[in-house]
């Protein structure tokens, strides 16, 4: 019977950019090829506690990597929702701005126009007035004249004549009341 081989040191793991690789068995001596398969036989359960032991690092390493990228992407989400709430912010800013702008120049202008319409219903009450004035004027000279021309239209014709005569001094004393009587419409 052949000696057992002593079994042989675990091997290191190689590691490749995050990727581990168990390092590969070294070759066996030149042996018999009775003994070649003992050997072989009694590395059979290193290399399978290797490959347990790469799979278990390659799964951490790859549930760090998601982890990192899940980190990454809550970051980016998180960055973008706070560029979202700047935009809003100042959208709303710049909104109550162009209000509280057109408030004011609303107000303005029905200021402006507010004086516009006072001027104007001062210039059109003056312009009444005046119109008033000259209408009253030209009404009061029209009687006397009238007043005048009746007057002498019945002294000449009958200078005599009582009845004329009293018929005058009512006209002169009709033409003085109207004269002394304000005007439908005057103030």
């Amino acid at each position: 019977m052949s000696q057992a081989a002593p079994d042989p040191e675990p091997q290191p793991l190689l590691h490749v950019s995050e990727t581990v690789i168990p390092a590969p068995l070294s070759p066996p001596s030149a042996a018999t090829p009775q003994q070649e398969g003992t050997p072989l036989l009694q590395a059979l359960p290193a290399v399978q506690e290797r490959l347990l032991q790469y799979i278990q690092e390659r799964l951490q390493a790859l549930e760090f990597q998601l982890t990192l990228e899940q980190q990454r992407q809550w970051d980016r989400l998180e960055e973008e929702l706070e560029q979202l709430r700047q935009l809003l912010t100042s959208t709303t800013q710049e909104q109550r701005h162009r209000q509280h702008a057109m408030a004011l120049r609303l107000n303005e202008t029905l200021d402006e126009l507010r004086k516009e319409v006072a001027e104007a219903l001062q210039r059109l009450s003056q312009d009444v007035d005046r119109a008033f004035r000259n209408s009253d004027v030209q009404t009061r000279s029209a009687l006397d004249k009238l007043r005048d021309e009746l007057l002498h239209l019945f002294s000449e014709r009958d200078r005599s004549a009582t009845p004329h005569r009293l018929l005058g001094e009512l006209l002169v004393t009709l033409g003085k009341q109207l004269q002394a009587s304000p005007i439908k419409g005057e103030r």
